[in-house]
C-alpha cells in the first residue's frame, strides 16, 4: 500500500472508488471534512462512496464559479 503523509484506508478507499490518484483522493477526503461532516468511523462503505461522489462533484463546481 502506496504512503502519502495523511492518508489512511478511507484516502485509499475513495482513491479505489474515484478511480483517482491517492492525492487527489486525500484531497477529496479534506475537503469532506471540512466541508460535508462525516463521522468516518460510523459511515458504511456505500455513505463514504455516496460522500466522494458528492464531493468531487461540489469541488468541480468551485473550480467553474
Amino acid at each position: 500500500m502506496k504512503k502519502i503523509a495523511g492518508s489512511n484506508l478511507f484516502t485509499h478507499q475513495i482513491a479505489q472508488f474515484l478511480e483517482v490518484p491517492l492525492a487527489e483522493a486525500l484531497e477529496i477526503q479534506n475537503y469532506i471534512d471540512q466541508w460535508l461532516e462525516v463521522d468516518w468511523s460510523e459511515a458504511s462503505n456505500t455513505e463514504i462512496e455516496v460522500m466522494a461522489q458528492v464531493a468531487l462533484q461540489l469541488m468541480k463546481g468551485n473550480d467553474n464559479a
